[in-house]
């Protein structure tokens, strides 16, 4: 076996392992490829085996037309794709300026451009295979006189050059994330808000949303309950990122999340978190746009009961000044204390440091398993 890094990892059989019918394949290689049309020329020249992740949308109906590859949609695992507020920001604070935004966008038209309509609009923000979505969730849709008439009641009216404030969205550099943050402020300009789009990388993106430096941010997350008690619960405010870091603070969400955390009655732990989901969805510190379908493409001889995965990985670079929290020492009686840190200026002209240290983020976390090298090995018998 070897490993390369950046490049690929070789991963070869191991003969004296304890299940001598096993493993079928003689060698597997794991390539790094951070480029989508070099992935999609792989598969179709017959390089790659397989992808689950960084396949383009627009390249699915040219890989369908290759004989020996299946292409599926695949919504394993389940994530969301989400506009996420800063409520630390003064405009954003204010709960009728992110209702009218909600009323303002078309979610719609925002899963066609960005994932040339393969994705389902949601409005739920926890996995509906472990808990149903309560009935009674708003399902925002545009509509521009509401939009505007909760923007006027804000006290924000339209200004002699036809806009009310500016907003700065934050994003990274990937196709489906720039479209997102065009429709939206080609959508927000026709309810008076003008919108700065701020392109970043994904590392440095992620340290200005824990350090509150942002206003509005595109983001993907997983649907796990465990997630929504660490995004969406007070005690994580200001934890780094994957946290937090809208600022959101509700004394009935935190209770909910904490009686589901120890509640040992499967009944009783939905009801508690379709409960969060209401509150959430009136609250508005996040907008739910789209489920994330994942593209898997892979040869018609390659199969096998875990495919597509039921999995997600990434590999990246060492991202310690990213991830890392020092240890905090509390007394065993002390709960978790809210961060009292005062959020940088989140105006569009503030400055912003990146990130120390050397990152390498793989862009869309991709993992490619490809080049099977040799024949697969014939089962012995048992």
């Amino acid at each position: 076996s070897s490993w390369v890094k950046g490049s690929y990892i070789e991963l070869v059989r191991n003969d004296n392992y304890w299940d001598d019918s096993k493993p079928y394949l003689s060698k597997i290689i794991i390539k790094f490829i951070s480029d989508p049309s070099t992935i999609v020329a792989g598969l179709k020249k017959g390089e790659i085996n397989y992808v689950f992740i960084g396949v383009p949308y627009e390249a699915i109906n040219d890989l369908k037309t290759v004989p020996r590859l299946n292409v599926t949609l695949y919504f394993r695992p389940p994530y969301t794709q989400a506009l996420q507020f800063n409520l630390n920001d003064t405009i954003l604070s204010n709960p009728l300026v992110r209702q009218a935004i909600a009323y303002a966008i078309n979610r719609t038209d925002i899963a066609q451009k960005a994932t040339l309509g393969n994705a389902p609009v949601v409005d739920y923000v926890i996995d509906p295979d472990l808990v149903p979505p309560p009935s009674g969730l708003i399902h925002y849709e545009r509509n521009l006189t509401l939009a505007n008439m909760l923007l006027d009641k804000a006290g924000y009216p339209v200004s002699s050059n036809g806009t009310r404030f500016t907003l700065e969205v934050l994003t990274y550099p990937q196709a489906d994330m720039q479209t997102i943050a065009q429709v939206l402020k080609d959508e927000l300009k026709d309810v008076g808000i003008n919108v700065v789009i701020k392109s970043v990388d994904f590392s440095t993106m992620l340290t200005l949303e824990a350090k509150g430096q942002y206003q509005i941010a595109t983001t993907l997350y997983w649907l796990s309950s465990l997630w929504t008690y660490q995004l969406f619960h007070s005690a994580w405010i200001g934890k780094g990122p994957f946290t937090n870091n809208m600022f959101y603070n509700n004394s009935q969400v935190d209770k909910l999340l904490d009686s589901w955390l120890k509640e040992s009655d499967p009944a009783k732990q939905t009801e508690y978190l379709q409960k969060v989901e209401m509150e959430i969805n009136k609250d508005l510190p996040e907008i739910v746009l789209y489920r994330v379908p994942w593209v898997n493409v892979f040869s018609t001889n390659f199969a096998g009961s875990d495919i597509p995965i039921r999995g997600q990985w990434y590999f990246a670079s060492t991202m310690l000044d990213v991830y890392y929290l020092p240890i905090q020492t509390t007394s065993s009686t002390t709960t978790p204390q809210q961060s009292t840190t005062t959020p940088a200026n989140t105006t569009s002209g503030s400055s912003v440091g990146t990130p120390s240290g050397s990152i390498i983020w793989v862009i869309a976390g991709i993992l490619i398993i490809a080049l099977i090298t040799l024949a697969i090995t014939v089962r012995r018998k048992k």
